[in-house]
């Protein structure tokens, strides 16, 4: 291969990670704005993953990153698993490694979860009750 075709390939791969990443951040947005919660499993293909792509979760992650570091509310916390109607354990593990502070219990992540939420305008939900 050719420095000029690995020079494309490499220009390729960096609009496809930004493409990825524009995405999330608007699918994100969206959710924010229409105080929507959606399950992984929805939101997932509509920015090109399958659901449990290390890639989708890495995208979470860095918005996770973004949003914290603009003092703002964790858009991820819009996303949660369908079967327990509540982000996964990288949600918070991300979230406790980015210094957000919580009793790490079920009762405790998900207080801090509620209270995420709450930011978004987005009061009352039962885990387990997500569709």
């Amino acid at each position: 291969m050719s420095k000029i075709e690995n020079s494309f390939g490499e220009l390729r791969l960096a609009i496809e990670d930004h493409t990825y990443h524009m995405a999330t951040e608007a699918m994100l947005d969206t959710l924010a704005l229409a105080k929507h919660i959606a399950c992984y499993s929805d939101v997932a293909p509509i920015v090109g993953f399958p659901a449990r792509s290390s890639k989708f979760w890495a995208l979470l992650g860095q918005s996770m990153r973004i949003d914290q570091s603009c003092g703002r509310p964790i858009r991820c916390s819009l996303v949660v698993n369908k079967q327990t109607g509540i982000p996964g354990n990288s949600y918070f593990d991300m979230a406790a490694s980015l210094g957000y502070v919580f009793e790490n219990t079920q009762e405790g992540r998900i207080a801090f979860w509620r209270s995420q939420l709450e930011k978004f305008g987005i009061r009352g939900v039962p885990f387990n009750t997500v569709k």
